[in-house]
């Protein structure tokens, strides 16, 4: 999905690992995104899906306690994937929230179908971590959404 990878592209630094294994990111990693003179706390996590070993599981648990606390949700999902089951399941874990999706990798050729998020009737950004494509346009909607949320921005986290 590249989590990781736009965490980086976003803030303009090498902050996560990223390598092209699933699963990498494990703790949560917390940095601040500058948009419109406003500071935003965002958090890189441990994608939610089932773990494959003890210490991703115990990241994934992290992340299920922090959700809770995110004004807006950043659900990072991949251009060039297809829609699982998985995704499904993270949608109905975050439901509750106000939610940007960054659909990543839109460099890449389409496999994802667009109308399974759309129906869902969430912001959906199209966005390349490789490339910088929609970024600017990503960080506006996240000031958007976090402001219309309390009045003030604070904090958003991303589990996908």
């Amino acid at each position: 999905m590249g989590k990781s990878s736009l965490l980086n592209a976003l803030l303009m630094e090498e902050k996560a690992i990223v390598t092209p294994l699933p699963g990498t990111t494990r703790d949560l990693i917390e940095d601040v995104l500058h948009v419109k003179g406003i500071k935003l706390r965002i958090t890189d996590t441990a994608g939610l899906r089932h773990p494959k070993d003890i210490v991703e599981r115990e990241g994934i648990e992290r992340v299920r306690k922090r959700i809770p606390e995110a004004d807006v949700i950043l659900w990072v999902v991949d251009h060039a994937d297809d829609y699982t089951d998985e995704d499904e399941e993270i949608y109905r874990t975050i439901r509750t929230k106000k939610i940007v999706v960054a659909i990543n990798k839109s460099d890449l050729a389409r496999k994802l179908p667009r109308d399974r998020l759309a129906e869902k009737n969430l912001p959906l950004m199209d966005v390349s971590a490789l490339t910088g494509a929609g970024l600017d346009e990503l960080k506006l909607a996240l000031y958007g959404v976090a402001m219309e949320r309390n009045g003030r921005a604070r904090h958003y986290s991303s589990p996908t």
